[in-house]
């Protein structure tokens, strides 16, 4: 499954939560994640969640999920 994380610092108090709940279910389900952004901030703010959550759904860098980082465009 492809997440691509867009948005910026200014809007993760927004954003965040609805991004968590995602990643949550997708995990819950076995799916494997493939994690871009165009924005540059994007990328350090995917890492942050998809660690967190990994950590508490037994998923590995690598295996369970992929961040694939920044893509300009």
């Amino acid at each position: 499954m492809l997440v691509a994380f867009e948005y910026d610092p200014a809007q993760v108090g927004e954003m965040e939560a609805g991004a968590g709940a995602l990643i949550q279910a997708l995990m819950s389900r076995g799916a494997t994640l493939y994690a871009v952004s165009t924005q540059p901030t994007g990328p350090a703010l995917a890492q942050s969640t998809l660690e967190t959550l990994a950590g508490q759904n037994n998923y590995e860098y690598g295996e369970g999920y992929f961040h694939l980082g920044y893509v300009s465009g």
